[in-house]
């Protein structure tokens, strides 16, 4: 046969090669579908069994265990058996090679089977003898188990106190005997806890090492700081269980809840005005008494209270730490950042009893009702004329003095009201205009 034949004859192919290239390929064809109709139902078998060892995971045993994963593994086995049997007989003896081949796969697909179904046991439980074939399954189970708690070992004997730890009782001890070992070095203040002297030597050393991220002021508790951030973030987590009204500390509302509770241990022996808190009542006698021990060291102005005098100060510097997070606007209180949110928010908390007319503020709440009580609590010590409000007493007063505080800075003329110099100063803007207009 010479080379051009051969070529033919090696591009011929005759019909019985087509038959048996169709037979192979059919036999190709029928070990696929066995292959996925065998992982079609391993994986319903494998399914079912984990429902079922996690619905009975507590009342299973190992052997139960067992016992179910062989019976699930001999029915596997057995459908694999039947299904090559019947594949065998259709197929006919005359392709028992393609048959071998079909076999072999069904023996790999069992082969791995059996290797999955050993799995079953791989995650046991440390607290009793049962195994599960997946660690979600396992954690599941586990939560059943209650959580184990080291014991108490230390209890006081004379309160139901415990703890775990030797040391936690000593100190607790104290509470009972009142033994304070750690003394201050400066002015001999002592403690029950070293952590207590320890934030107590920064009142002396002015160690401030907790700083606000928004306006840098120091504190010497991390406590009083996440206080203070609450109010340039304006949350307010603790509300008022009888009222709407919520504080960012959990002391003021305490505080506050008294006045619906009526609990009010400290009044003035004077005005028999009542206060939850003994400092408000000692900041409320300077009143009577007229005492302003706190002094601006600037222009020398008293106060009765140190926190107002760190507010004037302000006044000096131009400091203005509170700022409003929606339109940057700053303040020199935290009240008047609280007051200028509502613009925001729309919040108008205090209602007129009367008219039901909402207010942003309690103060402009207060004077509006004398508008129906007929209240005018201010009065003139000159003629006994009274008002609403202590700014129109004020005014009224420069009559009787004969005050004049507001000055024009053109002609220098004063006035009693702000309103009438700049009334007033409208007619040298006029005199401006008109002189203009004569020199073009």
């Amino acid at each position: 046969m010479g080379r051009r034949g051969w070529r033919e004859r090696r591009f011929t192919i005759t019909e019985q090669e087509k038959s048996k290239i169709q037979e192979a390929d059919d036999c190709t064809f029928l070990a696929m579908e066995v292959r996925e109709e065998s992982t079609v139902i391993y994986g319903t078998i494998e399914r079912d069994l984990n429902t079922e060892v996690k619905r009975e995971s507590k009342a299973i045993s190992d052997s139960s265990v067992q016992g179910e994963t062989n019976s699930v593994e001999k029915a596997f086995l057995s459908f694999i058996s039947s299904t090559s049997q019947h594949d065998s007989s259709n197929v006919g003896d005359e392709d028992e090679e393609e048959n071998e081949g079909i076999n072999a796969e069904a023996e790999d697909i069992r082969a791995v089977t059996e290797r999955q179904m050993k799995a079953v046991k791989q995650f046991s439980c440390t607290r009793c003898s049962q195994s599960f074939n997946n660690e979600v399954t396992l954690k599941l189970h586990m939560e059943r188990h209650p959580k184990e708690s080291s014991p108490m070992k230390y209890r006081c004997s004379q309160c139901p106190y415990s703890t775990k730890h030797k040391r936690s009782l000593h100190q607790h001890i104290r509470v009972h005997t009142g033994e304070k070992p750690f003394k201050c070095s400066v002015c001999n203040k002592a403690f029950a806890r070293s952590g207590d002297l320890e934030v107590h030597m920064r009142v002396h050393t002015g160690e401030r090492p907790y700083k606000c991220s928004f306006c840098g002021k120091g504190f010497a508790q991390s406590g009083n700081m996440e206080a203070h951030l609450r109010i340039h973030t304006g949350k307010h987590p603790y509300k008022c269980s009888f009222c709407d009204k919520a504080f960012s500390q959990s002391s003021n509302l305490e505080v506050h809840t008294r006045v619906h509770t009526g609990k009010l241990s400290y009044k003035c022996s004077v005005c028999e005005k009542g206060f939850g808190q003994s400092r408000n009542l000692e900041a409320h006698m300077r009143i009577h008494t007229g005492e302003l021990p706190y002094k601006c060291s600037v222009c020398g102005k008293g106060f009765a209270q140190s926190g107002n005098v760190e507010v004037h100060m302000r006044i000096h510097t131009g400091e203005r730490p509170f700022q409003c997070l929606q339109c940057e606007k700053m303040f020199a209180r935290s009240n008047d950042l609280r007051v200028h949110m509502r613009i925001h928010t729309g919040s108008r908390p205090y209602k007129c009893p009367f008219c039901g007319k909402e207010f942003a503020q309690s103060g402009n709440m207060e004077i509006h009702k004398r508008s129906h009580t007929g209240e005018c609590p201010y009065k003139c010590s000159f003629c006994e004329k009274a008002f609403t409000q202590s700014g129109s007493l004020q005014t009224h007063m420069r009559l009787h003095t004969g005050e004049r505080p507001f000055k024009c800075p053109i002609c220098e003329k004063t006035f009693v009201r702000s309103n009438e110099c700049q009334k007033h100063m409208r007619v040298h803007d006029i005199c401006q205009v008109e002189e203009q207009d004569e020199i073009e």
